[in-house]
């Protein structure tokens, strides 16, 4: 059984094991015995041959003439031709997912692609930052971008400055970021907290008040964090540090009185609590807290039970069920010379150093400590 070139009467061939060749020979592809002139599959795809070889240049297959590249249709630009399935392409058209312009390169500019116009970077519908006649732009997706990129709000391709709706909410931008500051819209002048009017004081708005509410305060907690530190610069005292700890145990401390309102429970003995007391509801040791202080110990201990801070705690507490505000609170500690000792160090309380605020619905709560060792660190910190 001849393997090799043999003559029968259809002519001269090769064989493999008696049989006309279909495979590879030194590089030379033989169907039916012959180099292949045509489409064939050779085991990995098909491929149009010419002499035994996947053609790169001009034929004609049942499709009529077209251009290869390797054995198959050409897809891009050949010898300064630009093919799209083996055709000779017009310009302005995608090959292979690339867009070409009319000199047949990848597309770098605005084009219309018969649907609409897309601004394109090496061919593909830009998304990104691009220059075009404008200037510089983000785009999604060949158009200018309205939305989120890398945590800035871009409308219409810029940076927002203005009222936008983020599709969420409306706010107020500045330079593609909620607006916490002064600005200024079709109604005049504002102070801003996060994109929306501030609900507080304007006074208190410092930069380390921004600051705060950057890193996670409310704007009242912030404006109740400088108006105790105002108060206390004003009598030539040391401000205190905003704790994340003591803050998260005021807070706490503010959702537990709002919704179980712990001061109306009485002890064993049938004295009524007061503002101090916590209620069953959450992981820490509840306390009636009477007039008395006989239950103070479990007071001084939720920061400790609530938070990192692991260091006693002391609490004042206020309660207005009409308009609480950081300025009602102060005023009423103020009036109080016991809440008012704490807050200005008096006596017993000389070696306060950090606070936490917590302020919202009918109530507020400023939580002091003497260390400074806060782990999980502080909304501003006194060096």
């Amino acid at each position: 059984k001849l393997t090799g070139e043999g003559i029968d009467s259809n002519g001269k061939h090769q064989f493999k094991n008696g049989k006309y060749l279909q495979g590879y020979k030194n590089n030379v592809f033989y169907q039916d015995g012959n180099p292949c002139n045509w489409w064939a599959d050779d085991g990995y795809a098909w491929y149009f041959f010419k002499g035994g070889k996947k053609l790169t240049g001009e034929a004609v297959d049942g499709n009529g003439k077209r251009y290869f590249v390797n054995g198959k249709y050409a897809n891009g630009v050949y010898k300064g031709n630009l093919y799209k399935d083996g055709v000779d392409a017009s310009c302005n058209s995608y090959v292979n997912g690339i867009f070409y312009d009319e000199n047949k390169k990848p597309a770098n500019w605005w084009y219309d692609d018969g649907e609409a116009w897309y601004f394109f970077k090496d061919g593909k519908k830009l998304t990104g930052e691009g220059t075009d006649a404008n200037g510089k732009h983000q785009f999604k997706n060949g158009k200018y971008l309205t939305g989120y990129a890398n945590n800035l709000f871009y409308e219409d391709g810029d940076l927002a400055n203005w009222w936008h709706d983020d599709g969420n909410d409306w706010y107020y931008f500045k330079d593609g970021k909620k607006l916490t500051g002064e600005g200024t819209d079709a109604n005049g002048d504002h102070y801003f907290v996060n994109g929306k009017y501030a609900t507080s004081n304007s006074k208190y708005h410092t930069r380390r008040y921004e600051l705060m509410v950057e890193n996670g305060l409310t704007d009242k907690e912030a404006e109740l964090a400088e108006r105790i530190n105002e108060y206390r610069r004003q009598l030539g005292l040391r401000e205190f540090s905003v704790s994340k700890s003591l803050t998260k145990v005021a807070r706490t401390h503010v959702i537990d009185s709002n919704k179980y309102h712990p001061e109306k429970q009485y002890d064993s003995r049938g004295i009524k609590g007061n503002l101090h007391s916590w209620s069953n509801h959450g992981n820490w040791t509840p306390v009636v807290y009477t007039p008395d202080h006989k239950y103070a110990k479990y007071m001084w201990s939720k920061p400790a039970e609530i938070s990192e801070y692991k260091d006693d705690g002391f609490e004042i507490a206020y309660i207005n069920t009409y308009n609480l505000t950081a300025k009602s609170a102060l005023d009423g500690w103020k009036g109080s010379k016991l809440h008012n000792d704490v807050i200005i160090g008096t006596g017993f309380w000389s070696n306060l150093k950090v606070m936490g605020v917590g302020i919202d619905g009918d109530y507020s709560f400023v939580w002091f400590g003497v260390s400074e060792n806060d782990p999980a660190g502080f909304y501003w910190k006194n060096k």
